[in-house]
């Protein structure tokens, strides 16, 4: 289950530049960085913080669903996005500051009830930490279970 790549990605969008996100007239915004820091910006996804992540796994406590979040589990894209525009152009196109997660569910009603899967992710994950930590202090966290909204049990 360890797959975890830091692919390179084009340069960044001049500033002025707003991704178009439906548009199809060129394939660039699927390496673009600016696109993925646009859908995390929206109130439809929420980025989980690793940080978070890593202390609810030491605590060997599972994720709740997104609704049942606090605030703080959820990384802060515009300061991720800051971070990725301070670096320089060289590193920018190499390293981005999010991770998407994807896992076989272990029940209809919760994905992960007993913490299994988050702490197994979470070791991965900081296994690779040391190609990333010196530029970001945290990393956005796609999880479906807890960066979309799910329906009532």
């Amino acid at each position: 289950m360890e797959a975890v790549h830091l692919a390179p990605t084009a340069p960044p969008a001049p500033a002025s530049a707003s991704p178009d996100v439906g548009s199809d007239d060129d394939d660039a915004r699927y390496t673009r960085p600016e696109t993925p820091f646009a859908l995390a910006s929206t109130d439809d996804v929420n980025m989980l913080s690793l940080n978070w992540m890593c202390e609810r796994a030491d605590a060997g406590l599972p994720l709740p669903r997104r609704q049942d979040l606090p605030a703080e589990a959820f990384a802060d894209v515009a300061k991720l996005r800051a971070e990725h525009a301070a670096l320089p152009a060289h590193i920018a196109a190499a390293v981005l500051p999010m991770a998407s997660v994807s896992y076989c569910w272990l029940k209809p009603e919760h994905p992960d009830g007993e913490g299994e899967q988050l702490r197994h992710i979470v070791e991965t994950l900081e296994k690779h930490a040391k190609e990333w930590r010196e530029f970001f202090p945290d990393m956005g966290v796609f999880w479906d279970w807890c960066s979309i909204h799910q329906k009532d049990p």
